[in-house]
This record gives structure tokens, sequence and C-alpha cells, in this order.
């Protein structure tokens, strides 16, 4: 992964990279089987081995306020009345994009705070017992059995996904293991964008790891990589009822807001 350029950072910058970051995210880039359709006015994340629940992501929204209803119309029954996301930002177009997908029957499934930090060298708790390794050959095994609770057909998709992204001849993303108690207890994905921010992409702890500081030693080693590679600031997309507050507690700031509307899952 080639180091980032440093910058300078402003607010409005910053507010700007915690929407592209994930508009622009390729989850190929984490080894998962994606299609890309640019439309022009919007961008299509077709995810077809994630199951019933999420067939991929509408990003990147830009529609013509005039001729609105009529192209969703036209992307209603491939996109919308299958189990698409559709992420709205800031910078969606129309800015009333979520009031009209919610009188198409979709509903808010995930509300996210976009979170900034330019101070690199804030302390974060840690545990000392926890050793970060990346994701390599010898242990993708062990890190696809954190999904055996979801069941055999995910943990399988979760071990050809992350084989995929070890076969991937330059990493875009690093995905490193938190080791605790001889296990592995969780993960996290980081990359380095060209910008020179940190996306702090995404954590996992295992339920039976939870409140022993695996998620904030996650962030505080990928803080670390980020001030090793030069980088200037930190950005992410953080739930707004759990991580968000976590995470500002300590130093982050709320510059930005996301959410995803889409078909409630199936139970």
């Amino acid at each position: 992964m080639i180091a980032p350029a440093p910058i300078s950072v402003s607010d409005h910058f910053l507010a700007a990279e915690t929407e592209r970051t994930l508009n622009d995210f390729s989850f190929a880039w984490e080894g998962l089987k994606e299609t890309v359709h640019d439309h022009g006015d919007l961008l299509i994340r077709a995810l077809p081995e994630l199951g019933p629940n999420l067939a991929g992501w509408v990003v990147r929204i830009a529609i013509e306020p005039s001729r609105v209803e009529a192209r969703l119309d036209d992307l209603w029954p491939e996109y919308g009345e299958q189990r698409f996301r559709w992420l709205i930002g800031p910078g969606t177009q129309p800015s009333d994009l979520t009031e009209r997908l919610l009188a198409r029957g979709l509903t808010v499934l995930t509300e996210w705070d976009g979170l900034a930090l330019t101070d690199l060298e804030v302390e974060f708790p840690h545990n000392p017992d926890i050793v970060i390794e990346p994701l390599h050959e010898e242990n993708v095994e062990e890190f696809a059995a954190l999904f055996a609770s979801r069941g055999p057909a995910v943990q399988e998709s979760q071990l050809a996904n992350a084989r995929r992204y070890l076969n991937r001849p330059q990493p875009e993303v690093r995905i490193s293991c938190s080791r605790l108690d001889s296990r592995i207890a969780g993960y996290t994905t980081l990359r380095l964008e060209p910008t020179g921010v940190a996306y702090l992409r995404q954590a996992f702890t295992a339920p039976e790891f939870r409140g022993r500081h695996v998620y904030l030693t996650g962030v505080a080693h990928r803080l670390a990589v980020a001030r090793e590679a030069g980088c200037t600031a930190a950005v992410l997309q953080a739930v707004a009822q759990t991580s968000s507050p976590i995470l500002r507690k300590y130093g982050f700031s709320k510059v930005s807001w996301l959410r995803a509307l889409g078909h409630a899952p199936e139970s």
C-alpha cells in the first residue's frame, strides 16, 4: 500500500472525507465479489454473495431534482424492491431523498456520525495483553471462525472473501486480527487514503471478548500505523447510538452524518 501524502485539513474537508470514503470504498478490496455499475447520477455496488438481506449498495447519488420521481420509478424494480441499501449523506441529491425513499416503503437501517480526528497522538485505552497481527494464510481459518455463530454458510463465505483478499497482488486495505487469550478476538480494517487521511473502515469484536478493550485497542493500533505512514487525520463512520459516543469521549469530533435506507432484514 502506498503511503499517502501529508495534507492540511479543515472541518469542511474532513466532513467530505467521511462521506467520500464510504461512497468510494470497493468491497473487492476486502475480498468480496463485487460488480460495479456506474449510471452517472448514482453508482451501484452489487454484492451477489452476501445473502438474502443485502444485495448491494446504491451510492454517489446525485439525481436531477426535476426528474427524481421518474428516475426512482426506473430504478425501483431492480434497486428499490430488491434488498439494496441506499447511502444518504450531506452530498446526496436531491436533499429530500430520505423522505422520498421512506414514502416508497424503505426504512432507516443505520445512522452514522461522520467522525474525524486530527491529533493522531491522542492516547486511547488499550489492553496490553492483545497482540495485533495481520490477516495471513496461517490464521485465515481462525479469522473466519469469528463468524461461526452466524451459521456455516456465513463462515464459509468469510473464509472465501479472506482468501481472495490475501491473493490480491496489491492490498488496498489492511485487515488486522486482535489476539487475546491465544484466540482471535476480533479484527479491524484500515485504509490509508491517497488524500493523507487514515480511514478506519470497520471493526468487529467477538461477543465473548467484549468489555476487554478489544475495540479501543484496535483504534489505537490503527492510529499508530497512520502516524507512521504520515497521515494527518483519521475519519470513520461510527454508529450513532454505540461507537460514536465512545470515540467522541476520546477526541474524535462529529463533522458529518450518514444513513443507510433499505428494507428491514428478513427474520
